[in-house]
């Protein structure tokens, strides 16, 4: 049920501001209202819903420009790079063969226009590269931002189109390519210029 409820916050189809409406959500899905408490007990609790007492349920507004700018992206940069440079100290061919996988995964799902696919194997290669340094606070961290990310990611991929996804997919295999010539400089710039 949670999922799709995110789904459909993701999607825009409900709008941040947005009331919640547990009647009018167990109709239109077909399900009693347990469920759909339970859901939005659980998007609160990940961001994406906020709870007034007396008022109800009102989906979040997740991130704004400046958020973007001035926070995620500096916040990520900062730990993809140190990441990153972890991966280089362990078993880089596993690295870069899991980072083939979600990145061919991005692909299949780019050709078939399924932007959520896309997002979340997005979010699992980058996942991947901060799960490298074997640090649990590191891990904390991603999972802290993870949804602002993944909210990020979706408005993107929907603005960009498929044009915009493929370019996206290509930085992916720039990083990966500059891990195999075993180039952290290069990949640490090709991952910077990404993420901004």
């Amino acid at each position: 049920m949670a999922n799709i409820l995110r789904e459909a916050i993701l999607k825009g189809e409900i709008k941040p501001g947005e009331k919640l409406k547990e009647v009018e959500l167990s109709n239109e899905i077909g399900v009693s209202r347990g469920p759909i408490r339970e859901a939005i007990r659980q998007l609160e609790q990940e961001g994406y819903i906020i709870s007034y007492p007396y008022k109800g349920a009102v989906v979040a507004n997740l991130l704004s420009e400046e958020e973007v700018s001035q926070v995620l992206i500096p916040i990520r940069i900062t730990l993809e790079q140190h990441s990153l440079k972890k991966a280089f100290e362990g078993d880089l061919d596993k690295h870069i063969n899991e980072l083939e996988f979600f990145t061919n995964k991005m692909k299949i799902a780019a050709k078939n226009k399924d932007v959520g696919a896309v997002v979340e194997n997005n979010l699992l290669f980058h996942q991947y590269i901060v799960s490298t340094t074997n640090l649990p606070s590191l891990e904390q961290i991603w999972q802290s931002i993870i949804n602002r990310i993944r909210h990020h990611f979706y408005n993107l991929g929907q603005k960009q189109g498929k044009e915009g996804l493929m370019k996206d997919i290509d930085e992916h295999v720039q990083i990966i390519n500059a891990l195999k010539e075993n180039n952290i400089e290069e990949a640490l710039r090709l991952l910077t210029a990404h993420i901004k």
